[in-house]
């Protein structure tokens, strides 16, 4: 059984109740910078297992309560241990709190295998940053996206079907599963998703000068870009960790600037810098995003973290001459004319 979630009790342990938008009053954020003229919208932001991804947590600025369209998701379940009733987390999601980090604001969605009596509740923007406490159990399978892609099979709540859709495409991307672009399309297409454009990640100058050159031997992986054939929206999926030298990345705990906003996991955003301003993102990937009638962003574990950057980066938008106006700039989501088919690359 499986428990969807937003959780009021958290709400209401925080003194956030239903009817509120979650951010106190006390609350302070920096004002949103001017939006790039033309400059998209974000449709939804799904991510499976991600980890804190800023000291702050990151804030949609086109919502009044600040919180990302879409689910944060991550899995869950009860065991006795001595009579004691525990609860155990995907360890990933909890682990980089520990250090300070912290979740987006935005709603979550918890898969729980052993709870008898699935319960929706809503969660506060503001706890949900926080979310999930550290068990220190470090439930390993608990983060295999397979768990992720298997649960949310047997789940028929209201968020299952795309939820669904973007954990097979985040599960899709791996190339530990499927190594070629024909493997990657497979699933995707028999589920209505089409692979119609790929651009692989590049090393930046810094990772050669700085740190003894230790982040140029961080493996690249491919950014891929799918399209619904029954809606013309697109999904902009993130791999995750999948070989040893990505945990350069993964523990490279120093803070950085990301397109305006501060206190950002420095391996994080580097990591999508190296996927964004790679030459072939600017080739393939940014021109297709113009035929895409919407826009989602996914990803599982490290992935998730890049897809959450790059998704708050699209909303924040900064124009020419602000902080970050070359980041998105990078990104280039900023759609114009008719959204159109793509033909699919395999």
């Amino acid at each position: 059984y499986l428990r969807l979630s937003a959780n009021l009790a958290a709400a209401e342990e925080v003194g956030f109740g239903p009817g509120t938008d979650g951010v106190s009053e006390n609350a302070s954020h920096a004002p949103p910078p001017k939006r790039a003229l033309g400059a998209g919208e974000l449709t939804g932001l799904f991510t499976f297992g991600s980890p804190g991804t800023a000291m702050v947590p990151l804030r949609n600025p086109l919502r009044s309560n600040g919180t990302f369209p879409g689910k944060r998701i991550f899995t869950s379940r009860v065991q006795s241990i001595f009579g004691v009733q525990l609860r155990f987390h995907d360890p990933v999601a909890f682990c980089s709190n520990v250090i300070g980090l912290k979740h987006p604001e935005m709603d979550i969605l918890i898969l729980e295998g052993t709870h008898k009596h699935p319960q929706a509740y809503n969660w506060s923007s503001l706890s949900s940053g926080l979310r999930p406490a550290a068990d220190l159990a470090f439930w390993v399978s608990g983060h295999n996206i397979d768990s992720y892609v298997s649960q949310l099979r047997e789940f028929t709540g209201p968020y299952n079907a795309l939820a669904l859709d973007m954990a097979v495409l985040s599960r899709a991307v791996y190339p530990n599963y499927n190594p070629t672009a024909e493997d990657v399309a497979r699933e995707p297409k028999s589920i209505g998703w089409d692979l119609v454009a790929r651009s692989l990640s590049e090393p930046m100058a810094q990772d050669y000068s700085e740190h003894a050159g230790i982040r140029s031997f961080i493996q690249t992986d491919f950014v891929n870009l799918f399209q619904q054939r029954s809606t013309l929206a697109c999904a902009v999926v993130f791999v995750g960790t999948h070989d040893f030298t990505q945990w350069v990345a993964n523990l490279d705990y120093e803070t950085g600037e990301y397109c305006g906003m501060q206190d950002v996991h420095m391996g994080f955003l580097l990591q999508v810098r190296r996927a964004t301003s790679a030459n072939d993102y600017a080739a393939f990937l940014k021109p297709s995003l113009n035929s895409c009638k919407e826009l989602y962003v996914a990803g599982h574990s490290l992935g998730a973290a890049q897809a959450e950057l790059f998704a708050a980066c699209v909303q924040q938008a900064p124009a020419g001459g602000q902080p970050g106006a070359q980041d998105f700039e990078a990104i280039g989501w900023k759609p114009f004319g008719k959204a159109k088919a793509l033909p699919p690359i395999a």
